[in-house]
């Protein structure tokens, strides 16, 4: 016995289902981003009822929060909040760095105007 020989018409049809699964997949896939966006945008609106103090332990600033709500609706306001908290961190790393550089520099000086300790009192 023989297999059947495959026909356009036996193939069309299983084709068609993919394309319509990729479709549907494709669509479920945008709606879940719209949705998820419209989310994170209202989470990101309720950080404008905490104080100040409560936003730089987030390691945002206010400004933050609105410059986040004042972009597109097609832009992920968290995203873009990440990245501010980032940029501070990275800021505040440097701050405490050249602070701590200026503290070594200072003891070194203090030492050498001291002039040369004696070890033999």
């Amino acid at each position: 016995m023989t297999a059947p020989a495959l026909t356009s018409a036996t193939t069309v049809p299983a084709a068609a289902a993919v394309a319509k699964t990729g479709l549907l997949a494709k669509v479920v896939q945008v709606a879940v981003n719209v949705w998820t966006r419209i989310h994170n945008r209202r989470r990101v609106h309720d950080l404008l009822a905490l104080d100040d103090y409560l936003l730089r332990d987030l390691g945002v600033a206010r400004g933050d929060v609105f410059e986040a709500l004042s972009n597109p609706l097609v832009n992920d306001p968290t995203a873009i909040l990440a990245a501010a908290a980032n940029q501070h961190r990275l800021g505040e790393r440097a701050r405490i760095r050249e602070s701590l550089r200026s503290a070594r520099l200072m003891d070194e000086a203090a030492r050498r105007a001291a002039g040369p300790t004696s070890l033999a009192a």
